[in-house]
């Protein structure tokens, strides 16, 4: 059994790795950029701050007891508190997965026949990124149908993989954009000219 003293250390550890784990790059854009509005950002604090409160005001319990529960009580509020952020911060990171694929998908197939794929990307780039685009997609959905959920470090994964192919891709897709949308006004030269 923990003594009052280990049930405080416990609870006030699960607290700053809150803080320190997902509040902190939550608020800095740490997490793949991801903005998070004050307002989702708030309820998680505030949670968190009474956890706080509910650590230092253990001391007014009158028995070891109460003590023991209210620490307990913490430790279990925390791990929970930890599990909503992990599902938040994966459904965002879901989302900006499936903001990416289309994009990529659209970057991957202009390559056999873009002007601009041969400029702006390495051949080792223009060969591996249909194959790799394949391999995201796979993976995604096995992901999407596992019934063991998806975990984060998974979809972390996968999103370290997409970014840099976008960033990558992008400036093909730009540019290819750019030359469909641009109209020549050519005329026709009159004997005059």
């Amino acid at each position: 059994m923990p003594t009052i003293e280990e049930l405080v250390q416990k609870a006030n550890d699960e607290i700053l790795n809150i803080k320190h784990l997902y509040l902190a790059p939550m608020e800095t854009k740490q997490i793949h950029g991801i903005p998070w509005t004050s307002s989702e950002l708030k309820g998680f604090k505030d949670r968190t701050q009474r956890l706080e409160t509910m650590v230092k005001d253990h001391t007014k319990a009158t028995s070891t007891q109460e003590k023991e529960k209210t620490l307990n009580d913490v430790i279990t509020h925390a791990k929970d508190l930890m599990s909503e952020l992990d599902d938040a911060i994966i459904t965002k990171i879901v989302a900006k997965i499936e903001d990416l694929f289309p994009k990529c998908q659209s970057g991957v197939a202009k390559l056999p026949h873009s002007m601009a794929a041969q400029r702006l990307l390495e051949p080792k780039q223009r060969s591996d990124f249909p194959t790799q685009f394949a391999n995201c997609k796979a993976w995604y959905d096995g992901l999407k149908s596992s019934t063991h959920g998806s975990s984060r470090e998974h979809m972390d994964s996968l999103l370290d993989k997409l970014i840099p192919m976008w960033a990558a891709l992008k400036p093909v897709v730009d540019a290819e954009s750019l030359n469909k949308d641009t109209v020549l006004d050519i005329k026709p030269k009159t004997a005059r000219e």
